[in-house]
């Protein structure tokens, strides 16, 4: 049976994969997106919904689908402050989930951070943990959390700080074996195609992926 997909971050790295992922396959009927800009990808599948910033928190219902996928993310720099960043990360994330409760979607699929957690540390690390705290507070069918490392991939803004990490990690990558794999970066379309699979496959219950069984 063919699937109807919500998708948040459709213009980010991640989310601009697992989009055209989900236009390929064949179990996809349709993705609706709702993002700030298009992302001028002309498909039969694909309805857009432009929103401002404000917009997506008042918002108060969506529509009908079969599952949720969130790709949403930025950076303290990009957002602007603190508060910006977290209404992107966390704030955004959480009333799209509350919006699909309440319209009886069973799934749901984030992108989460390696290190998130109950034990977190940093403020960045924090708001990923609050939100994988509230999500699994809901009563979805189905929740899928992946916590990538360092993400590779063409993105379309420069971060500095993104491609130190990468040579750093490229030069150490020889000695991140047994506890340390999971430090390994990962490629963004890996974290696109189990997040599909997730979306279109997962199992009930919740499900945590951290990062070195992504990149297995």
């Amino acid at each position: 049976m063919k699937q109807t997909l919500i998708l948040l971050g459709a213009t980010g790295l991640t989310g601009s994969l697992l989009l055209r992922q989900a236009i390929e396959n064949d179990n996809v009927d349709s993705i609706i997106c709702y993002l700030r800009r298009s992302t001028g990808i002309n498909s039969s599948k694909l309805k857009e919904v432009i929103l401002s910033n404000e917009g997506f928190l008042e918002l108060h219902q969506l529509d009908s689908a079969d599952a949720v996928i969130c790709c949403l993310g930025t950076t303290i720099k990009k957002a602007g402050s603190k508060k910006a960043f977290k209404k992107v990360d966390v704030e955004i994330p959480i009333h799209f989930a509350s919006l699909a409760i309440k319209a009886e979607i069973p799934k749901f699929v984030v992108q989460s951070s390696l290190g998130a957690g109950p034990n977190a540390s940093g403020f960045y690390l924090q708001c990923k943990s609050e939100l994988e705290k509230a999500l699994m507070d809901m009563s979805f069918s189905s929740l899928s959390i992946l916590r990538p490392s360092l993400l590779l991939g063409n993105r379309k803004e420069f971060r500095l700080g993104e491609k130190v990490g990468e040579f750093i990690l490229a030069l150490i990558k020889p000695f991140l074996f047994g506890p340390f794999k999971k430090y390994r970066a990962v490629k963004a379309d890996k974290v696109a195609k189990l997040m599909l699979h997730e979306a279109l496959e997962g199992a009930s219950g919740v499900h945590v992926h951290e990062s070195d069984l992504i990149n297995s």
